[in-house]
């Protein structure tokens, strides 16, 4: 199964909706096509209140959390976008890490979140390719 999106100015977001407090969520992506940034989205509230890993079509990889419409970054890293990859997200109480094909690359900290659902947001042009998202409750 796989999911496409593309087009010239992407602007999706889309999240399930039942909450969870703790979880994994697991995607498969490839945004080698993509000049943008794909986030992977957890104890969302709504569009402006919500935890994230991010990464862009520069390879800058990003954990943090938008609170009130604002962006507060916990940690930054680098990955190489130009094949598909296995991302891992982890909310754990206070502590939020990222890992990109099995290796952590972000491990941010801070208060502990709302339960919230999970999602995908995509900005920019070109085409992400979700071949297969899960969720496990931790």
């Amino acid at each position: 199964y796989v999911l496409v999106f593309s087009g010239e100015k992407l602007n999706g977001f889309f999240t399930g909706h039942n909450s969870y407090e703790k979880i994994q969520v697991d995607y498969y992506l490839d945004l080698s096509a993509l000049k943008g940034t794909v986030s992977m989205t957890y104890n969302l509230q709504d569009n402006d209140n919500y935890d994230f890993v991010s990464i862009a079509s520069d390879g800058t990889v990003k954990q943090g959390r938008i609170s009130n419409g604002n962006t507060e970054v916990f940690e930054e890293g680098t990955t190489d976008v130009s094949k598909p990859l296995f991302v891992r997200v982890v909310s754990n109480d206070t502590h939020f890490r990222g890992y990109i094909d099995k290796k952590m690359v972000v491990h941010g900290h801070g208060d502990a979140p709302k339960a919230g659902s999970a999602g995908l947001k995509v900005e920019g042009s070109g085409t992400l390719i979700l071949q297969k998202m899960s969720l496990t409750k931790l």
